[in-house]
This record gives structure tokens, sequence and C-alpha cells, in this order.
């Protein structure tokens, strides 16, 4: 089991295919494995570095941190994998990590993919995250019932169509042997609402593309749209048919939109 030591937590990583380096970097409430339906149609093209952010994954046991301790410990494993020209594309919070590792590690990286991200500070966002929290701490609520009240805000309308689909996610979620307990779901929210997105509104070190879901609730296109207009030189796409879980509601779009984008270069 790949794992970096850094002064206070321990980071946990995975590496496979081969090629160019690519490095995922999850979103809120996600780990290294929310990567799984893209990682077959990008492994033969890519060297993939998945990582865990801290308070997820195999990440969890972590006091207090902030986004700024997420990616001083990418930057550290790129040191210690010894990595240069880096593509990168980082989902939801994963982007805010992009953008501010555009900042700590720019002469490393080769191309930057936001993926339904935006430098945009979303109260009602946090809001949402918030109510998820408390109910989730509430023990007279169904199991799973803050589950139910989220997948709404992350999958387009059509998913919904057919019941089986939400039961069987909450079904996985609850399976899944590293899920995000309470605990550090909390530290993870507390992170996220201490950032500031608006101090990242900055050149970018290299190429950069967004991928926008038509349906998305959390980073909604116009919104999205508004916000990267403050980047120079970045090329935006909206996937339709996705909301803000891209990558699983269009998988063989977004890979080959990522694969499109890193490897022809202009």
């Amino acid at each position: 089991m790949p794992i970096l030591p850094r002064p206070d937590v321990d980071l946990y990583y995975e590496i496979s295919g081969e090629g160019p380096p690519l490095l995922l970097i999850p979103g809120m409430l996600s780990d290294s494995a929310s990567w799984l339906p893209v990682v077959p149609l990008l492994s033969p093209h890519f060297t993939l570095i998945r990582v865990d952010n801290r308070a997820t994954g195999r990440m969890q046991d972590c006091g207090p941190f902030t986004l700024a301790d997420c990616v001083d410990d990418i930057a550290a494993l790129l040191d210690h994998l010894h990595l240069t020209d880096v593509h990168v594309a980082g989902h939801s919070m994963g982007g805010f990590l992009t953008l501010m590792l555009g900042e700590r590690a720019p002469d490393r990286l080769a191309s930057v993919s936001l993926m339904t991200s935006a430098a945009i500070n979303a109260p009602r966002n946090v809001l949402l995250f918030e109510q998820a929290l408390a109910m989730r701490q509430n023990t007279s609520l169904p199991e799973g019932y803050w589950l139910r009240t989220l997948f709404p805000w992350f999958m387009s309308p059509a998913f919904f169509s057919n019941p089986a689909n939400l039961d069987a996610a909450i079904a996985a979620s609850h399976a899944y042997p590293f899920a995000q307990t309470p605990g550090a779901m909390e530290l993870q929210l507390n992170a996220l609402t201490g950032f500031d997105a608006s101090k990242h509104v900055r050149p970018l070190p290299c190429r950069g593309q967004a991928l926008l879901g038509a349906n998305d609730l959390l980073f909604p296109e116009t919104d999205a749209r508004e916000a990267l207009g403050a980047f120079a030189d970045i090329s935006i796409t909206t996937v339709p048919d996705a909301a803000h879980s891209i990558h699983w509601e269009q998988p063989r779009k977004v890979a080959e939109a990522l694969r499109s984008f890193a490897l022809n270069a202009p």
C-alpha cells in the first residue's frame, strides 16, 4: 500500500497505467476511489496518480487542517515521485486544490483540467453539506437518509427515473470499507468553510480547460462560466447529460476530453 509519511499524516496514493503522468484530485466527500469509472479509460494513455485528501479514504486519522495542507501533501508527493510535466485534473473541491497546486508548484505542471469546478465561494453549497452532516449525526433519522438528500444535487434527473439507481448507490456507499466517518466529514467541511476561492484567481501556469456539467446544481454553468472568465485562455466545455458527478455519469466523454486536451498540445 503506497504511503508517503508526512509530518502529521500519512498520504495515501495509487499509481497505475502507462504514459505521461496525470494526477487526479478528488472533491468533497470523495477519495481516490471516486475516479474508478475513468481509470480503465485513461490508464492506457497515462500514468495515473490518484490521491486521498485529508479526512477521506485512508487518511481519516488526522487532526484539523486547511486546504493548503492538502496541497502541501500533493506537492510533497510530486517531489517524492520526482514528477515534472504533470497533467492535473481536479473535481469540484479538487479543482480548488488544482488551482492552488498551480501556485504551489507551477514549474511541475503541464496542464490543468477543472471538472465541475471554478473559483466560486458558494455559501449555499456549504449550507448543503452542513445540513447533510447534521442529518448524519441525528441518530433518529433512518440510516442513509443524509445521502438521499445529497444525491439529487450530484446526479442528473435521468438517474432518478429508476429508483433502483439511488438504492444501489447508497448501498455501495455503505459497503465501501473506507467510507468517510462523520467526524472526518466535519473536519473536511471545516477546511472548506474557511476557504476563499477568490484569492486564487490568477494566471494559470500552463494550459487549462474546464469541463462543466449541463445539469450541475452545485456549480451551475452560467455561474461557472462567469467565474472562469477571469482566467485568460482557458477552454470551457459543457458536457450534456451530466450533473456534478460528471465522471460518473459521462465517463467516456470526460476521459476523452482529458486525453485529447493533455496529449494534443498545440
